[in-house]
């Protein structure tokens, strides 16, 4: 298991590297499409330059938390996290799709809770992409993302919940 770990955390350091290349270059030429043309271009192009240069930010961040995936096998590596802000990041890496297909969604204010980010975030990813992805074509989606907190005598009813963090 700990040779399979130092395996995994070099193959993370190594692919994270080897994205950050590409993805440094298309936030430099971003930049400047914005820097030399941002009076020249007007509308959805404007727009449309924004979201690359968002969206690169957010997969340099994505990268890095590859890099930092080893530390998920380490016990004790849960931060505080606030859901509203990944549910955030998810909603507008699914923004264009969102837009063509019409999907309503909605939530409550979600809580800060202690977890791994990483995970949070594969997490919605997953529930909204596959929300998404199996829709009937005819009707536009409407997700619903809430929560609740359970009660004492039903956290007893899942043993595999960590009672350290509940």
């Amino acid at each position: 298991l700990q040779k399979s770990n130092a395996e995994l955390a070099q193959f993370a350091y190594i692919a994270s590297h080897d994205l950050q290349e590409p993805l440094r270059k298309i936030r430099t030429f971003s930049a400047l499409l914005h820097q030399r043309f941002s009076k020249d271009i007007k509308g959805e192009a404007g727009g449309l330059i924004d979201k690359i240069a968002r969206s690169a930010t957010r997969m340099s961040g994505l990268i890095q938390d590859v890099l930092n995936f080893s530390k998920v096998l380490e016990a004790g590596v849960f931060e505080t996290v606030d859901l509203n802000i990944i549910l955030e990041n998810v909603r507008n890496d699914f923004d264009l799709l969102i837009e063509q297909k019409k999907v309503v969604v909605s939530q409550d204010i979600l809580p800060i809770i202690k977890a791994v980010p990483l995970q949070m975030n594969q997490l919605f990813y997953n529930l909204l992409g596959n929300a998404i992805k199996f829709s009937r074509p005819d009707i536009a989606p409407v997700i619903k993302i809430s929560y609740r907190e359970l009660p004492a005598g039903e956290v007893r009813e899942h043993p595999s919940l960590n009672d350290d963090l509940v």
